[in-house]
């Protein structure tokens, strides 16, 4: 080895410390130069003790400002992981406070959500002191949102029984009300007509519906008066649905009005009329749903892109670990999301009832009618991406469980091959690159 061979070395080691970074690469690039140099130093030829005491000089002044910029990376490593752990412990604490040990509400995920994803964005960051710092880390932070996920979903199956119990009794009783309007056809019988609404009295007593005092009818006069008699009991009838209104799903008080409606355009002249505006609004129903299922079609063609793509995003195992965590992230916030979403659509139509009850306006309804119709198509549309978001989210779950262990397989891979490289060169004395 000869003297400038070594000097030029030096100048290498000098220069690679001017611009350091303190990234894993940069540290074992100069680190597998300063051991190949120190080797060097020591069976080098120098010309006289002069050229050794100054070449040595440099090389122990250049160790020295390496090791410093060492210690100073190190506290700035651990400085980080020190509030990446206050980060979660805080996140931890939040959770306690607002889902375990209390009574949680809709924006108490949403706050614990967004924490969330501060302290993912945080942590990705390469800053960890060590590999078991940073798995640690890691999880502690999966298993907060793994318990967060889990009471997340609690908490929306609870509101889809308590919808699912809604609408069981709002079934019983839109089937007592159905029964009792088979009588109020305009060619039924009067009497027939006394006796079923006598019968649906009782009923919704048994039921514990709030029913007015109506008053109590005879079937010789319904025998005089039968049109007037049909006509009475259908809107006695139906003061009790809308005394009784808030127990009703959509659907069934859909379902009921309709057959409300159907029974008084029997009773009404302007039935014939109305009946036109009906077929109008059918067809233009029919209409918008061919367009909604083309939509839903193209929907699905850029769906498939988009899976196409993703599986093809897998450039390298760093970037597809974290590609993968983020994914996780995204995929968790569209479920939230899209299960808000869901109840925001089921409480967008409950309004839209609401104001179709109190209207007077055959248009307005028809128009409303219409709005209903879409938002229900909608429902399905989300219910059926929540499922396929789940399912997704189960498979890359499973790639992110895997990936530590295949970076660290991977380092250490690389580790063992750099070492080797070092020791097969140094015995060729070929000079490390």
């Amino acid at each position: 080895m000869a003297i400038n061979d070594v000097q030029e070395k030096i100048d290498q080691f000098a220069a690679l410390l001017e611009k350091y970074q303190a990234s894993a690469n940069e540290r074992n690039d100069i680190l597998n130069l300063r051991k190949a140099l120190l080797q060097d130093l020591k069976e080098v030829a120098f010309e006289n003790e002069v050229q050794k005491e100054e070449v040595w000089d440099r090389y122990r002044q250049l160790a020295t400002i390496f090791r410093d910029k060492i210690e100073q990376t190190n506290l700035e490593l651990d400085a980080f992981a020190d509030e990446a752990n206050r980060r979660i412990l805080t996140l931890q604490v939040e959770i306690e406070k607002r889902i375990i040990n209390n009574t949680p509400v809709k924006d108490d995920y949403t706050f614990l959500r967004q924490e969330t994803d501060s302290v993912f964005e945080f942590i990705k960051q390469n800053n960890w002191p060590t590999k078991e710092a940073r798995t640690t880390a890691w999880d502690q932070f999966n298993q907060l949102r793994e318990q967060l996920r889990t009471r997340e979903n609690e908490f929306y199956e609870k509101l889809r029984e308590e919808r699912e119990k809604k609408a069981s009794q709002s079934n019983a009783f839109a089937e007592i009300i159905l029964e009792a309007t088979e009588h109020c056809h305009a060619d039924s019988a009067a009497d027939a007509a006394v006796d079923a609404w006598t019968t649906f009295l009782q009923k919704t007593t048994d039921q514990n519906l709030i029913v007015a005092q109506f008053e109590v009818r005879h079937k010789e006069e319904a025998l005089k008066t039968p049109l007037k008699t049909l006509t009475e009991i259908l809107r006695d009838i139906r003061k009790v649905v809308n005394d009784n209104r808030e127990i009703f799903t959509w659907e069934d008080r859909q379902k009921v009005y309709d057959q409300f409606d159907k029974l008084k355009g029997a009773l009404d002249v302007a039935w014939e009329t109305h009946k036109q505006d009906l077929q109008k609004k059918r067809d233009e129903r029919e209409q918008k749903k061919i367009e909604w299922e083309q939509k839903q079609r193209d929907f699905l063609t850029m769906m498939e892109g988009k899976l196409e793509k993703q599986i093809a995003y897998k450039d390298n195992l760093e970037k597809f670990g974290n590609g993968q965590q983020e994914f996780v992230v995204k995929l968790e916030a569209r479920l939230s999301n899209q299960q808000e979403y869901l109840v925001k659509l089921y409480d967008d139509i409950d309004e839209m009832k609401m104001q179709y009850d109190a209207a007077w306006s055959s248009g307005f309804k028809e128009r409303m009618q219409e709005r209903i119709a879409q938002k229900k198509d909608k429902i399905q549309s989300v219910e059926s991406d929540i499922e396929a978001s789940k399912k997704r989210l189960l498979e890359v779950e499973d790639n992110v469980k895997a990936y530590p262990t295949r970076l660290l397989d991977a380092e250490r891979s690389i580790e063992e091959i750099q070492s080797k490289i070092i020791e097969v060169r140094q015995k060729l004395k070929i000079e490390v690159q």
